[in-house]
């Protein structure tokens, strides 16, 4: 395995970093402890009043320019006018860190998103006490609301990160089953009872595969139209498996839906069964995934685009995005990688990449998508150890799982076969379970006492 590289990222945050060091030098020659070295107060130029709850962002550096602050100074561009039209609607105020063109905010602990509310006639209400990237503003709020960042805060480790040194290998097994007519798995989901549901596009339609928790084929269903299987999430009610997918209902128009179904042994259920239910009609939708823990729903594109939806509205059939991102502003090419799958724990999405031919590589990428931040990329092959030594290791699931402790762990896919050996019998799909590290919280810095309102011209 080789050692990976200081990324570009890296660098940015240790030149954050760097400026910190700055800051702190300079405070302790002048002992002044209000101080604080503030990044990311620039106001954004995202904001709409079309949905209930509009989001506004407030960022370092924006595309008007704005720079970062000097050692010692605090910015603050003010947010003067909520511009809220609708008298039952709040504002998500997100304040995002930025180091030049990167985002930093997933190595900034929460406590060092700072916001401050400044009255009508520029006092700073004392009552008011805000941390965290993301604040609501209620409908009838008055004033001024700033936010800054400070830098004490920044972390030298993202909100969350691959556990590397427990990484297990838990199953290898051949998908190609002749009775069923399978021969791979582009996706799986573990059931509670230690079972697994696995996708398969088999012309146009989607075969779903019952395994048993030795990874042994029990039974199948084939779903009309279903698309081509690359995500999927699992609803289990009163001993039924539903499964939550993207399913084609206008080939024509290219029109998918974020449809509902009951996994039916040795079925085939067309789209018009009443046993299915379609929500949302998207163009081009051709991923699903579900959080139900936290009630959100991510939709993606061939574009690269990954909306995140309340699943509450979905099921009211209301597409009303609340997030999106799009991979390509995290080191993802469209035209040169094969984007595989993805998942859903909010407010992280992990998706991973690469094709079975290896000309690209195998990558997994993690976004928090609030503040958009990104928590790692990671080649697969060179910078962990999955102790994977086949010619051609294409990555198929990559799936959050919580354990009975609401842990996180990834649950990932491999389908793998010999040099020049497309004998189907000779494929292997190795499962790969790794856990996931959450960042703990930061200590509570103590600076002493800042007096905002000693000087509310700055």
């Amino acid at each position: 395995m080789n050692k990976a590289k200081p990324s570009a990222f890296t660098k940015m945050l240790d030149s954050a970093k760097h400026k910190l060091g700055l800051v702190r030098d300079e405070e302790k020659k002048t002992n002044d402890e209000t101080k604080h070295f503030a990044i990311g107060a620039a106001i954004g130029n995202t904001i709409s009043n079309a949905a209930s709850s509009a989001v506004g962002y407030i960022k370092g550096v924006t595309q008007q320019g704005y720079k970062l602050a000097e050692a010692g100074a605090t910015i603050k561009k003010q947010w003067t006018n909520l511009g809220l039209s609708n008298s039952e609607a709040t504002k998500r105020l997100i304040l995002q860190a930025w180091e030049g063109n990167t985002n930093i905010s997933s190595y900034i602990d929460s406590k060092g998103f700072i916001w401050r509310r400044h009255n009508p006639d520029g006092t700073v209400d004392t009552n008011y006490e805000q941390t965290g990237y993301l604040v609501q503003a209620p409908y009838n709020a008055v004033g001024t609301l700033n936010g800054t960042i400070e830098t004490g805060y920044i972390q030298s480790d993202p909100e969350i990160k691959l556990d590397t040194a427990n990484i297990k290998r838990i199953a290898d097994f051949l998908p190609t089953n002749i009775d069923i007519g399978a021969v791979g798995r582009q996706y799986m989901c573990p059931l509670s009872n230690g079972t697994y549901i696995g996708s398969q596009t088999i012309h146009g339609d989607t075969l779903y595969v019952l395994h048993d928790s030795n990874f042994n084929v029990v039974s199948a269903m084939t779903v009309v139209n279903g698309g081509h299987g690359a995500s999927f999430d699992i609803e289990e009610s009163n001993g039924t498996a539903y499964i939550w997918a993207s399913t084609c209902v206008d080939p024509d128009n290219n029109l998918y839906a974020v449809s509902r179904f009951p996994y039916i042994p040795g079925f085939k259920l067309e789209p018009t069964d009443s046993r299915m239910t379609h929500y949302c009609t998207i163009a081009d939708c051709r991923y699903v995934n579900v959080d139900f823990a936290n009630g959100y729903v991510l939709c993606g594109f061939t574009n690269g685009r990954q909306d995140i939806i309340k699943l509450a509205d979905i099921k009211n059939g209301n597409y009303n995005v609340q997030y999106s991102i799009n991979i390509t502003n995290y080191g993802f090419d469209l035209q040169n990688q094969t984007y595989q799958s993805q998942t859903l724990s909010f407010p992280y999405v992990i998706f991973h990449s690469g094709d079975m031919d290896m000309q690209d590589k195998r990558m997994m990428y993690a976004v928090n998508v609030v503040h958009g931040g990104q928590e790692f990329a990671v080649d697969e092959l060179n910078d962990i150890d999955l102790g994977i030594t086949d010619h051609n290791v294409e990555p198929e699931t990559c799936h959050l799982m919580h354990n009975s402790n609401n842990e996180l762990s990834l649950f990932l896919t491999f389908h793998c076969r010999p040099a020049n050996d497309h004998t189907t019998n000779h494929q292997v799909t190795r499962v790969i379970t790794i856990p996931i590290i959450v960042r703990a919280p930061a200590s509570k810095i103590d600076k002493g006492t800042i007096n905002d309102n000693a000087n509310t011209d700055d």
